[in-house]
């Protein structure tokens, strides 16, 4: 229990230091460039509960973002039960490129989009909950959460691979 409350945190921070320290909707509009807020970008055309369903086995729903509960991300899939099992964070190149250089990045993932990689930094974790994926001027973060016994990522490094995948496959 003790790994799931430290890596739920983990997830927390990672979310917040992605959107800022500002309240939700300040944060979602602070994170991003204008140009990608110009777009008005649909997230939930770019990942669905199908693809997570395809991915993972793990039948999924959308979830409304609540920060105080976990559901930091721009997308929040939550089991049949509410248990929170991935969020995605989108941003653009400038958000991305961010990424890759602090506590969310590990190592660069080969044959996912036009750039890609996984995190958090060992720093921060030794399990890999995290992909980042880069195509064209749009950007995904998926952030895996932890089972409730054995403190492991609820998705494989692989599965969130698949996601980013999905992202930029559909994206501009």
């Amino acid at each position: 229990m003790k790994r799931f409350i430290v890596a739920t945190l983990c997830a927390v921070l990672a979310a917040l230091v992605l959107g800022g320290c500002a309240p939700a909707t300040e944060a979602k509009d602070s994170s991003k460039s204008a140009k990608v807020e110009a777009k008005k970008i649909d997230y939930s055309k770019l990942l669905t509960p199908a693809d997570v369903k395809k991915a993972s086995g793990v039948s999924v729903k959308l979830a409304k973002p609540n920060p105080e509960k976990g559901a930091a991300g721009d997308l929040n899939f939550v089991d049949g039960s509410g248990r929170l099992i991935v969020m995605a964070n989108f941003g653009d190149k400038a958000w991305f490129d961010a990424n890759t250089g602090g506590p969310n990045y590990r190592e660069p993932l080969a044959g996912v989009g036009e750039a890609a990689f996984t995190g958090p930094s060992a720093d921060v974790s030794n399990k890999v909950y995290q992909v980042g994926a880069l195509k064209g001027d749009t950007a995904v973060l998926l952030t895996s959460f932890f089972q409730e016994k054995g403190g492991d990522p609820i998705l494989s490094q692989a599965e969130l691979a698949e996601l980013a995948k999905a992202v930029v496959s559909r994206a501009e």
